[in-house]
């Protein structure tokens, strides 16, 4: 059950950070017309875009409330594994391999999320953090 929730609020999550993107890309992209299929291209500028969204999401709200959005409706949070107070420094430090473990090492995240202990991506052993149902933390 642990797991579909927090796979469940990550989808959430991801669906959020891409209405964001569309968002921007909708007012500042590029259109590519209808010979290429309509859309939008990316820019090189661009992808500083889309790693700023993706990080002032994530980290803004697990900062100032130990959860995303996702978490939040299913009731997940995130905790320090010494239960500690969470830094700055630990949530950056978490978030710091997400596009390496999006693009190229998701099953070794996946694996990881269902074997270990505190049920840690990479992301989460950097920055000694984990997630946590709230009803048990």
């Amino acid at each position: 059950m642990y797991f579909f929730k927090r796979f469940f609020a990550c989808c959430l999550d991801f669906l959020v950070v891409g209405a964001l993107l569309l968002t921007y890309f909708h007012f500042f992209g590029i259109s590519v017309g209808t010979e290429y299929g309509g859309g939008y291209t990316i820019r090189n500028y661009d992808w500083v875009a889309i790693i700023l969204i993706w990080y002032v999401y994530f980290v803004m709200q697990e900062y100032y409330f130990n959860q995303t959005l996702g978490k939040m409706i299913f009731g997940l949070k995130i905790m320090k594994t010494d239960n500690s107070t969470l830094r700055l420094i630990d949530i950056l430090k978490r978030r710091s391999f997400d596009f390496i473990e999006l693009i190229f090492l998701p099953l070794i995240a996946l694996i990881l999320v269902l074997t270990s202990p505190n049920v840690q991506r990479i992301g989460d052993m950097l920055g000694k953090t984990k997630v946590l149902d709230r009803r048990i933390a």
